[in-house]
C-alpha cells in the first residue's frame, strides 16, 4: 500500500512543509491505478488536481493540430504533473496516457486550497515554488 503522506513529502514543492501540513493534505488525496493504454487526462479539460506518479509509467502526449500528436515526455515513480492546476484554473495542456500499469497520487486542487486557507505562510512558499519550477520549465523565447 502506498504512503500517500511520504510520497507528498518527497515531492520537491512540498519539501520542508510542516509535516502536519503535508499529513491533511494526504488524508485528501486518493489513489488510482490505470491500466495500459488508459487516459489519466486528457488536453483541453479542466485543470483541477496535481498527479504523482507511484508507479509504472506515463507519456505526456501533445497535440499540435495538423502536424498530429508526439510524446513530450514520459514520467516514472516520484515525477509529478499538474501543478498549474494548483495555482490557477485553467485547462490541461496535454493528454497523459499510461504505458503500463500504473498507479497515481491525486490531490484535488480544493483540498489544497482549504489547507492553503489554514496558512497563509505556506501558501506563500508554495506560490514562489511553483513560480520557480514554471520558469524552469517555460521554453524560452
Amino acid at each position: 500500500m502506498t504512503d500517500c503522506e511520504q510520497v507528498l513529502s518527497s515531492v520537491d514543492i512540498f519539501a520542508d512543509f510542516p509535516r502536519e501540513f503535508v499529513r491533511r493534505l494526504a488524508a485528501s488525496a486518493r489513489l488510482e491505478t490505470y491500466a495500459a493504454g488508459d487516459v489519466v487526462v486528457r488536453q483541453g479539460d479542466a485543470a483541477t488536481a496535481f498527479f504523482v506518479v507511484t508507479s509504472g509509467s506515463l507519456e505526456v502526449l501533445r497535440s499540435e493540430g495538423a502536424a498530429g500528436e508526439f510524446v513530450a515526455a514520459t514520467l516514472g515513480p516520484g515525477r509529478f504533473f499538474g501543478e498549474m492546476a494548483l495555482l490557477r484554473e485553467g485547462h490541461r495542456t496535454a493528454t497523459v496516457r499510461a504505458r503500463e500499469a500504473s498507479e497515481c497520487l491525486i490531490l484535488e486542487k480544493s483540498a489544497l486550497d482549504a489547507e492553503l486557507r489554514k496558512d497563509p505562510n505556506s501558501a506563500a512558499v508554495l506560490a514562489t515554488r511553483l513560480a520557480r519550477r514554471i520558469n524552469m520549465i517555460r521554453p524560452r523565447a
